[in-house]
């Protein structure tokens, strides 16, 4: 979240992850809240206070006022906290792999993404810069090459790739990219323009997806990028893509059968979802 932004109630949390043992009946959603520091434009670089952190019991306290007066701090706890001085790895560690784990077990992982435009949902979930990479970049990585929790070294990246080739995987994946419209319309951005799946609470819409099998990280890339040639596109200020949430689904399928889904969700910025009027202040 921005420094200085008062975290709302309700689903203020960054990335839910799902148990390294999938259980039965299992259904509590994990919050992870993420503390990003000041970026160099912001209050001249200078780590907002409006926040204070205590690490041992994942807790926040929201400090500010309104109307020119003080108000009380507000606190809010969370399963995890991760604040401004841990990085891409700790967020990995803290949300990724418990839900890599899940799928890998033949459950369902999913981590959503959720925060205010500016809050770092794309530098935390897409980032690709060496060092700096963020869940999805690290997933791919994982998945290729064959490992549940930590990420490849720069090193270990081109032994990564090879080891992926069909003839020596020993774990099939597959890939399908939808998007949720400020509409309620669920697209398949792989299925072409307009193309929608049924969202009855009857269905899976995940059965009748477009999933396609891939065999490194770039191909997954290059998936997501012929999607997004498929979102719609905004008439004013990029308003549109801002409304939509997108995930990208991931398939597992072992060698003895055992299949686990995996879901990468960014969701709407906060802000944009509340001014289109999908979701009431």
């Amino acid at each position: 979240m921005p420094p200085g932004a008062k975290p709302r109630r309700g689903p203020a949390a960054r990335s839910p992850a799902a148990p390294s043992q999938p259980a039965p009946g299992y259904g509590r959603v994990l919050t992870c809240l993420r503390v990003r520091p000041a970026l160099t434009d912001e209050e001249g670089g200078v780590d907002s206070v409006a926040l204070q952190c205590d690490q041992s019991t994942a807790k926040v306290w929201a400090l500010g006022s309104a109307g020119g007066e003080e108000e009380a701090p507000r606190q809010f706890a969370f399963d995890q906290l991760l604040e401004q001085q841990q990085g891409q790895t700790d967020l990995y560690e803290a949300v990724g792999a418990p839900a890599v784990n899940a799928a890998m077990a033949g459950g369902v992982g999913c981590v959503l993404c959720y925060g205010a435009q500016g809050a770092g949902k794309w530098y935390s979930m897409n980032c690709e810069r060496v060092g700096q990479e963020g869940l999805l970049p690290r997933v791919n990585m994982v998945l290729f090459a064959g490992r549940g929790s930590a990420m490849p070294a720069p090193g270990e990246v081109a032994h990564a790739e090879r080891s992926s080739a069909p003839g020596d995987r020993k774990l099939r994946v597959e890939v399908a990219y939808l998007m949720l419209t400020r509409e309620q319309q669920l697209c398949d951005l792989l299925a072409g323009q307009h193309v929608t799946l049924n969202t009855d609470l009857s269905s899976d819409p995940l059965r009748s997806a477009a999933w396609h099998s891939v065999d490194s990280p770039a191909a997954v890339l290059r998936l997501m990028a012929r999607g997004d040639t498929n979102k719609p596109r905004a008439t004013d200020a990029a308003a549109a893509p801002r409304a939509c949430h997108t995930v990208v689904a991931y398939r597992l399928t072992q060698e003895d059968g055992t299949c686990g889904t995996l879901l990468l969700a960014t969701l709407a910025d906060a802000d944009a979802v509340i001014n289109d009027g999908l979701q009431e202040p």
